[in-house]
């Protein structure tokens, strides 16, 4: 990735978010309110970068999924 692309996740003021997580890639953000895991992730995109993105779900991504059953918001582009 070029320049400063990456993913972030926005909270309202007050809301206390822990467990806070980034991929090197800066592709992927995790972190926990209370009991709910929230990612937000940024794939790479385009036919020429299919390789990249195989790799972004089955290698990258998978450090944030959680290990244990747990309630889950996922967003981001797709």
């Amino acid at each position: 990735m070029d320049g400063e692309e990456g993913t972030a996740i926005l909270v309202k003021d007050g809301l206390t978010l822990s467990n806070i997580q980034r991929l090197p890639s800066r592709r992927g953000v995790l972190a926990t309110y209370i009991c709910m895991r929230i990612i937000n992730k940024y794939e790479p995109s385009g036919a020429e970068r299919k390789t990249e993105r195989s790799s972004f779900y089955n290698e990258d991504i998978t450090h944030l999924l959680p290990s244990t059953p747990a309630e889950l918001i996922l967003a981001g582009y797709f």
